[in-house]
């Protein structure tokens, strides 16, 4: 009996962990509708000067090669409002769900989060906390 209680504690420690891991809270949406950014606020790392979060943009409709959903990671520069993505992941699934499609990947120059626009809301609510 013992065994079995342990086997269920660790099999629920397990999931909720997995199931906080994977909690993204809405940024913005993109003014056409056609897809939502989210954040992981548990990924939020502050390191010499900068601000690096994972982000994830949720697509209403497939691109053309069946993504539904992409994972960055993002290195933010507070005092520019600027931002480069340093890793990307496609998923077949919203929400990041399904076999992730890795793809060899260098990171992108540095891009300015316009105001007003779906990255620019996530960098000010990100240089704002």
């Amino acid at each position: 009996m013992k065994k079995y209680f342990l086997f269920l504690t660790i099999f629920a420690l397990f999931f909720s962990s997995e199931a906080k891991a994977n909690q993204w809270v809405l940024s913005s949406t993109a003014s056409d509708g056609g897809m939502d950014m989210y954040l992981d606020p548990e990924s939020l790392r502050e390191f010499d000067g900068y601000i690096y979060v994972w982000k994830l943009l949720d697509f209403v409709e497939p691109l053309d090669d069946g993504t539904m959903s992409v994972k960055m990671y993002s290195k933010i520069n507070c005092s520019s409002k600027m931002y480069q993505d340093l890793n990307i992941i496609f998923y077949p699934e919203d929400m990041a769900k399904g076999t992730p499609n890795y793809r060899e990947y260098e990171p992108l120059d540095w891009v300015e989060a316009t105001s007003g626009s779906i990255v620019g809301f996530l960098v000010e609510s990100v240089c704002d906390l």
